[in-house]
Parts: C-alpha cells; sequence; structure tokens
C-alpha cells in the first residue's frame, strides 16, 4: 500500500495560491477582461514552480524534522490575503516605478539587505494599488532576510549544516 505524499510548506503555499487565484479570476475578468490574460499567466507560473517547490521542500524536510521550521516561517497562510474589494476608486499610478533585481546587491548580509528591501517596498507604498506580485516578493524576501539569521543559529544548535541553499 503506497502512502499519499503530503505537500511541504512551499508546495502548499502554491497550491493555495493556485486556488485563491482559480476563484478570482473570473471576478477580476468582469472589471477588466485584460486580467484574464494575467490571471492565466499567473496561474500558469504557479503550476510551473510545483516542482521546484516539492525539491525545496524535500531540503527543507531535515531541518522540519529537527524542529527548525525554515519554510514554514516564510509562507505565511493565504487565508492571510485581504479579500476581494468589488469597489475602489479609480487610480491612476502616481509614478511610474520601475524595479530590475540589480537595484539590490545580493552579496550583501542578510541583516544588511533588510534595509534596502524596505526602501524598495516604501517606493511601492506611493501606489499600493500597483505592482502586488513584486510587493509579495520583496515582502517574502524582507521576511527571509530577517528570519535567516535565527535560521541559521537553529541549524548549528542541532548539529546540522548550514541551510543556506534554501535562504
Amino acid at each position: 500500500m503506497s502512502q499519499k505524499r503530503i505537500p511541504g510548506p512551499f508546495e502548499n503555499h502554491l497550491r493555495e495560491a493556485i486556488s485563491l487565484n482559480k476563484l478570482r479570476a473570473p471576478v477580476y475578468a468582469k472589471l477588466d477582461k485584460n486580467c484574464i490574460a494575467v490571471s492565466r499567466r499567473l496561474i500558469l507560473y504557479e503550476h510551473l514552480l510545483l516542482e521546484p517547490a516539492r525539491l525545496f521542500d524535500n531540503w527543507a524536510r531535515p531541518y522540519h524534522l529537527a524542529g527548525i521550521a525554515l519554510l514554514e516561517d516564510l509562507f505565511i497562510p493565504m487565508t492571510l490575503v485581504p479579500p476581494f474589494k468589488s469597489t475602489l476608486e479609480p487610480v491612476t499610478p502616481k509614478k511610474n516605478y520601475a524595479f530590475s533585481p540589480k537595484d539590490l546587491n545580493f552579496n550583501l548580509s542578510y541583516a544588511k539587505m533588510i534595509p534596502h528591501i524596505e526602501n524598495e517596498l516604501a517606493k511601492l507604498a506611493i501606489d499600493s494599488c500597483f505592482n502586488c506580485m513584486l510587493r509579495h516578493l520583496l515582502e517574502s524576501m524582507l521576511r527571509l532576510s530577517q528570519l535567516a539569521p535565527l535560521h541559521l543559529a537553529q541549524s548549528l544548535d542541532k548539529g546540522l549544516h548550514p541551510p543556506e541553499r534554501l535562504l
């Protein structure tokens, strides 16, 4: 008898996101027909990330078994996503925001990355209705940068190799 595989935190996060985005796609499409293509593309990319997510979940398993919530701490449940608002004042961007990963120096320590990420998030806050996925990714990077020192210390305390490829 085969055992049913339980999705890890990263895969679970993506599956929750796919479900939420499938539910919201028709609602967004009623507001703007262009949203159909955006929603489909987003869901496609989430599906494409499922296999790499399983790989990350497998890499994180020894830490999870040792009581280190490496990936569990990073992925916020999709139940905490704000509810859809059907009414919103018409909004136009106040400023054209351009971001490139080159804007962040990935050679910095986690502690030194934090102010750079916070700076980018502050720029995005000017037009909070725009660039939602970019904001989500930057917030995730910020959370990882804040938690990485704790996870590194916990892994050393438990006698595990530092989980650098996961951070």
